[in-house]
């Protein structure tokens, strides 16, 4: 998704947990989480990262775009969302 040459990535996670390790570790400006993840899911940690780096923006990307889960999201100080289907840019949720 960041991979191009205005970003570098510097780390991948697996599941939430790794996640949110890799995120007390690296240290990146901004982390992408898919709301639906094994061990953790990317409500849990996306709380867990903003509790520990709240300068830390997350975008998160989900399949379930409703209104309650973009809701949370907001809640819980996500910095926008994007739908996994396709969709046009436009579908992009920013926040802040």
């Amino acid at each position: 998704m960041l991979r191009d040459e205005e970003y570098e990535v510097i780390g991948e996670a697996r599941n939430g947990i790794a996640a949110v390790d890799s995120t007390d570790r690296l240290k990146p400006d901004i982390v992408c989480l898919d709301v639906i993840m094994p061990k953790k899911d990317g409500l849990t940690a996306l709380c867990e990262i903003k509790a520990a780096r709240p300068e830390t923006e997350v975008v998160m990307i989900t399949s379930n775009a409703a209104p309650e889960t973009v809701q949370k999201l907001i809640q819980n100080s996500a910095s926008g969302s994007s739908s996994n289907h396709s969709m046009p840019p436009a579908s992009s949720i920013p926040w802040r």
